[in-house]
């Protein structure tokens, strides 16, 4: 199933798209979080977050946008 457009590897992540592993990590080193911590920022566990940093699940594009969103509109939460 390599082949699904929403399954592809490419550079940075579109809208849209689903970002790579290493934008998940940087991300999440950027913001200076833990792994459980960037979990609890999107509702997720913390096995489904080592999986996307992994490379192991890609993260849907929808939740790549709601880490955006908190990041970038909201205050993030007391973790």
């Amino acid at each position: 199933m390599a082949n699904h457009p929403n399954r592809s590897r490419r550079g940075s992540a579109a809208p849209g798209q689903s970002p790579s592993s290493t934008e998940v990590s940087t991300l999440r080193a950027d913001l200076q979080m833990t792994q459980a911590q960037a979990a609890a920022l999107i509702y997720g566990s913390v096995r489904t977050w080592q999986d996307y940093e992994a490379g192991a699940r890609s993260m849907h594009p929808s939740t790549w946008a709601l880490i955006k969103l908190r990041v970038h509109h909201w205050s993030l939460p007391d973790l």
